[in-house]
């Protein structure tokens, strides 16, 4: 005799089996929720990929902000390593920075 189908409302427990070898059960209701978390961490993927792609982008105009701003600071009296401090880059890189953009830090003039 043929068992009774579950009792409504109950969870259904389901054993798929693939090339001989039985998987965990899976209960649809967890199986559904798992499906939905799959499909939003996707989207979040995607939308963390098309975030550093427009990241990407900004970097370059961003850079050169932060280069004006380096000239301006040194012009203004601030010194190299209070620049570099502030704006992360190392002491030599603000030197390259300033004389990249017609500017030579003091101290460092060749005679």
């Amino acid at each position: 005799m043929l068992p009774e189908g579950p009792p409504p409302g109950s969870v259904v427990r389901l054993v798929f089996v693939q090339r001989r070898y039985a998987l965990s059960p899976v209960e649809i209701g967890e199986g559904e929720a798992a499906s939905e978390e799959y499909r939003v961490a996707l989207q979040r993927v995607q939308d963390g990929l098309a975030e550093v792609v427009s990241a990407r982008a900004d970097v370059p105009k961003v850079r050169e902000r932060l280069a004006a701003a380096i000239v301006t600071a040194y012009r203004d009296g601030r010194r190299v390593g209070e620049i570099a401090r502030v704006s992360g880059y190392g002491r030599e890189q603000v030197r390259r920075i300033l004389r990249a953009n017609g500017v030579e830090p003091e101290g460092t003039r060749e005679s």
